[in-house]
């Protein structure tokens, strides 16, 4: 229990403060407001590896995971990676999931030269419902790998290796970069599976 006033903590039962004399509120009063205090604690405690590990925005991607049911419904929105789509994925450091996406596409790509339904349109249409996707599925897909690179970071004890969550985890304005060399070299392939295929 702790007096109000000065902060100082009293001893089980005391009427006044023993430092600064102010009445005490009744205990009972004093020791919902301590366990208020405690809750408040130990959520933050509960949230911060998650908070090292997103670094900027943080209390965005909390709020979707824990408090909005991502983690758990998978769904909601992020305008960031729609519009920003394989870029937003090298932004936020998933390369594992940059390879995924263009090893797809250029897999849909084999199929339309092959059966010989490829047009432009094709590519269009497969660009929207990818950067659709990665609208409503973007902050699950981040979830996932925070909770991998949180895994990761866990020591024996059941702390965290907070350098380690940092290096892992916040942005990379060179992960954009890798993105945009990733997507040229996924073009190149693309453009020469489709001479390939066209002189068969």
């Amino acid at each position: 229990m702790y007096c109000n006033k000065c902060g100082e903590k009293q001893f089980e039962g005391a009427t006044f403060c023993h430092s600064c004399g102010s009445r005490l509120p009744d205990g009972e009063t004093n020791t919902q407001r301590n366990y208020a205090d405690d809750q408040r604690v130990e959520e933050s405690s509960k949230y911060e590896p998650w908070e090292l590990f997103t670094q900027k925005r943080s209390d965005y991607y909390i709020d979707k995971w824990f408090k909005k049911g991502v983690a758990e419904n998978k769904t909601s929105w992020n305008w960031p990676a729609f519009f920003l789509g394989i870029f937003w994925l090298g932004y936020r450091k998933m390369y594992e999931m940059i390879f995924a996406i263009l090893g797809i596409w250029l897999a849909l790509d084999f199929f339309a030269y092959a059966t010989g339904i490829y047009t432009t349109g094709f590519d269009y249409l497969v660009a929207i419902i990818s950067y659709v996707l990665f609208g409503i599925y973007g902050n699950y897909f981040y979830y996932m790998r925070a909770e991998k690179k949180l895994e990761a970071a866990k020591d024996l004890d059941g702390s965290y290796n907070r350098q380690q969550l940092k290096t892992s985890g916040g942005t990379s304005g060179l992960g954009v970069l890798a993105a945009l060399s990733l997507l040229v070299v996924y073009a190149v392939i693309s453009t020469a599976l489709y001479d390939w295929i066209l002189l068969m």
